[in-house]
């Protein structure tokens, strides 16, 4: 694992491995519009550990149909492009998406022979939904998301786990949603409810990913995981 920099530099540096690295932009000192609050103008430390994760596990990307939700500023999903996805479909709320789409440009070169679109898509919103995978082809074979999940209402977090379900190929689809713990999972606890409903889950600690990243606030608790989403059997 290369060392990152972020929070507090305008450009983040991705390690790839093998000497790659992507740069993406965060803009902590613009302007936040309305109707957005502002988190997705940063790059998360766990979006950081969550690309160390997929970086150690590209068979995970490598050759599939990937659509990233909340993106934010693009990192998850650039990752999972450099690293071979066959198609990337990156999305966030409509007025979230400048920055990812300068981000894309940003790292054109590096993208070279990967095919990246920037679509909106606000979690349970049909027409979103309807128009992303008329556009892309269908469902796709992975779902990702970082740091979505963080005291939404109850509404919000089950129009969530109903947009990935919708979005994953019948029987063969995956969801992979990194989360960071923060002391009150009962915060969160409608999405994990709602998940366990829709998916067979597998929870996987991210401590082996952390490196310089390791967050000590947790003592000897595990604070990142991804959890692993998978289609319950038919009944």
């Amino acid at each position: 694992m290369g060392a990152w920099v972020f929070q507090n530099e305008r450009l983040v540096q991705v390690p790839l491995g093998e000497g790659k690295a992507l740069t993406v932009e965060q803009s902590l000192d613009a302007p936040i519009p309305r109707e957005a609050d502002g988190t997705n103008l940063r790059v998360w430390p766990t979006a950081c550990v969550f690309a160390n994760y997929i970086a150690a596990h590209p068979e995970l990307v490598a050759g599939k149909r990937i659509v990233e939700l909340g993106s934010g500023s693009g990192t998850v999903g650039l990752v999972c492009a450099a690293l071979g996805a066959r198609k990337v479909v990156i999305t966030d709320q409509p007025e979230a998406l400048t920055l990812i789409r300068d981000n894309v440009k940003r790292n054109a070169e590096q993208l070279r022979g990967s095919d990246v679109a920037v679509l909106p898509c606000t979690w349970g919103d049909q027409t979103h939904i309807a128009a992303l995978l008329e556009a892309t082809g269908g469902e796709f074979d992975v779902v990702v998301a970082c740091e979505v999940v963080y005291k939404q209402s109850e509404a919000v977090l089950h129009a969530l786990a109903d947009t990935q379900q919708q979005l994953m190929v019948q029987t063969s689809g995956v969801s992979l949603l990194a989360y960071e713990y923060r002391g009150e999972l009962f915060d969160d606890l409608a999405y994990f409810d709602a998940a366990n409903e829709r998916f067979e889950v597998e929870p996987r600690s991210l401590r082996d990913f952390e490196g310089e990243l390791l967050d000590d606030e947790y003592g000897d608790e595990d604070g990142r995981w991804v959890y692993t989403h998978t289609h319950k059997p038919a009944a």
